[in-house]
């Protein structure tokens, strides 16, 4: 029965003909505007598909075309990505701290371009120009635990550089330990990556406060939670707890509490209690406590 489902059919139609679009012969490329790309993909669906088959579509939405800030930003969290695949697969004892300089990114960003303005594309550049070259290192063991690499792009080059910072970056409790068996990579050792790297961080940065709620049905389901993220938020995450306020007029009951930490800290902390609703705390004149 699918009575209560949304299907999605999604797909490249009118690729060519959209191609085409910015391609004229002359000096002067023309800009193409979002009304052409729609015009023309309504055209080729009519052409395309039996009437009987559009009129059951309740919506048809074309996707916008990519801006420059938005083709970066689509960059930097497909790197994000790639750093997080590697913190949960990398084997314990093999941890090391990837930065990616801006230069990079942006050089990633052009590569990208030139490939084909499309995450696919962002994707085959990260590879040939950052996992692949480094997947090399890490085959010859040139990287060890508690490294730091930092990819840096210099003018005039094709392609990134690389520098190994040896002893310089974070290492996990996790990656100290002797683990015996097969059980030496996975999120939990990931995750723990991650709580060390930021918790170094907090040590560098100026800390925001933010306000973590959780509720409950009753008083013992909401003092239990409410300990959990209490040890948790201290010990696992490195947040100091500064105030604490228990609601229980009315059902559900709540709690709140007001932490002190940094934005990567508190990220990975909504991973481990995505019910809890937190929100940064602001002053009255709207700057971050």
């Amino acid at each position: 029965d699918f009575s209560d489902c949304i299907i999605w059919l999604t797909g490249n139609v009118a690729a060519d003909q959209l191609e085409k679009l910015g391609k004229v012969i002359g000096f002067i490329q023309p800009k193409v505007e979002q009304g052409d790309i729609e015009e023309t993909v309504e055209s080729v669906l009519k052409s395309r598909y039996k009437p009987e088959f559009l009129d059951r579509i309740d919506e048809i939405v074309i996707a916008e075309q990519f801006e420059g800030d938005q083709m970066r930003q689509m960059v930097e969290v497909h790197i994000n990505e790639f750093r997080r695949s590697m913190e949960d697969s990398l084997p314990r004892g093999k941890q090391f701290d990837l930065a990616v300089e801006p230069g990079a990114v942006d050089f990633i960003l052009k590569k990208a371009k030139e490939d084909s303005d499309s995450a696919r594309g962002i994707v085959r550049t990260i590879e040939k120009y950052l996992s692949d070259p480094l997947g090399n290192e890490l085959v010859k063991n040139t990287i060890t635990l508690g490294d730091r690499v930092e990819v840096a792009y210099e003018e005039g080059n094709d392609a990134l550089s690389f520098y190994l910072l040896e002893g310089e970056g974070t290492v996990s409790d996790a990656d100290k330990m002797a683990i015996f068996g097969d059980r030496d990579t996975g999120v939990g050792l990931g995750m723990q990556r991650r709580t060390a790297r930021a918790n170094a961080l907090a040590k560098k940065q100026a800390k925001k406060r933010y306000s973590v709620t959780i509720e409950a049905t009753s008083d013992n389901k909401l003092a239990a939670e409410a300990a959990t993220i209490q040890h948790e938020a201290k010990e696992i995450f490195g947040l100091s707890i500064k105030q604490i306020t228990l609601t229980t007029d009315g059902e559900p009951h709540s709690m709140t509490f007001i932490v002190e930490g940094i934005a990567e800290q508190m990220e990975l902390f909504s991973e481990s209690f995505k019910d809890a609703k937190i929100a940064e705390v602001k002053t009255p004149d709207g700057e971050a406590a």
